[in-house]
């Protein structure tokens, strides 16, 4: 398929799933990223359905691997994430399928794999850049405030990627997850990158507290960027490392499980459909619910941007940063859920 018809086919593809754009911005919402982005979503579809929207040939779509040869309806569904040039040409997609998908990864690209990083036409090439694993990651970030960040969809960046890196002139930062995957990947991509002649690249190793595992945890329970310090400094730091011991938080974690906010906050708050109204001092009155309990016993308000567990929770009611002060309400909350939920 030459170039310039694929370019054309992805972005007519693109346009198409605009269309369902709002179900993405659903998920997203529930990510904690409400920032405008380019995400969109593609259901699952037939290609009769797709063929009224789209004027293509079914070896056209089977190259771009969408189409399986006996298949009536779409390979690639779900959530759509666009890579984009320099000059808003879209190159690529990464789909993120839903779990009912009878695929075994969560994530597949479109055939000929990922060249241009995602986010690529959002940042700023004369000012350091900060490279994450995951679209997610990147977004929240961006949300976080760290403006000039990309994705690479993997723990690897591969080298057909080099020459758009190449324009970067400032730090490039490689900034995955902090788990054994997103180490060795940081390490390997690190080497690999320093005999090709990248001069600028750095690695960041994130101080995640427990029990979160990434960025897009910490944006929810509104951790803050700078709170995330670098916990290794060089490469060969990393490989000697075989654990990365999380944060010294017993007494926070102690609480965190034993206050159950899931039968708290319905005690304390109004609901609002299927938000809460913010109880914090200082939030100021509000017409709708803006406090979001998560299955997992987190909480995240989109009003004052504070989130996290029962820590957290108790840290906001009493305005206190004093541990003796956050551990004596949280003792007043065990007390309570006794009495209230027998």
């Amino acid at each position: 398929m030459l170039k310039i018809r694929r370019t054309e086919l992805l972005k007519k593809i693109y346009l198409y799933s605009l269309k369902f754009k709002e179900d993405a911005d659903k998920y997203l919402w529930s990510r904690g990223i409400i920032i405008k982005n380019p995400i969109s979503y593609l259901p699952l579809t037939k290609t009769s359905a797709l063929k009224k929207e789209i004027d293509f040939s079914r070896e056209e779509l089977s190259e771009l691997g969408f189409l399986n040869s006996n298949s009536h309806y779409l390979s690639l569904f779900g959530l759509l994430i666009p890579h984009f040039d320099s000059y808003n040409n879209i190159s690529s997609m990464t789909f993120r399928l839903p779990k009912t998908s009878k695929y075994n990864q969560r994530y597949i690209n479109t055939k000929g794999g990922i060249d241009i990083p995602f986010g690529l036409n959002m940042v700023n090439f004369d000012e350091d850049v900060f490279i994450f694993e995951g679209a997610i990651d990147c977004l929240s970030a961006i949300q976080m405030g760290v403006n000039n960040s990309i994705s690479v969809s993997s723990c690897h960046i591969p080298k057909k990627m080099y020459p758009c890196l190449k324009r970067f002139n400032k730090k490039i930062i490689l900034c995955f997850d902090p788990d054994e995957a997103g180490i060795k990947g940081m390490v390997e991509t690190y080497k690999t990158m320093k005999n090709s002649g990248f001069n600028n690249v750095f690695i960041k190793v994130l101080s995640i507290p427990d029990p979160l595992k990434d960025i897009n945890d910490c944006l929810k329970h509104n951790i803050k960027w700078d709170t995330l310090k670098n916990m290794v400094s060089q490469p060969v730091v990393i490989e000697q490392k075989k654990e990365i011991k999380p944060l010294d938080n017993s007494l926070r974690d102690y609480y965190n499980k034993k206050v159950n906010l899931k039968k708290i906050i319905p005690v304390m708050c109004v609901k609002d459909n299927r938000h809460y109204r913010c109880p914090f001092p200082g939030h100021g009155g509000e017409a709708n619910g803006s406090l979001y309990l998560y299955p997992d016993g987190g909480f995240y308000c989109y009003g004052c941007r504070k989130g996290g567990f029962a820590w957290e929770f108790a840290k906001s009611m009493t305005q206190s940063n004093e541990p003796s002060k956050i551990e004596a309400y949280l003792k007043e909350l065990l007390n309570e859920e006794i009495h209230t939920n027998p």
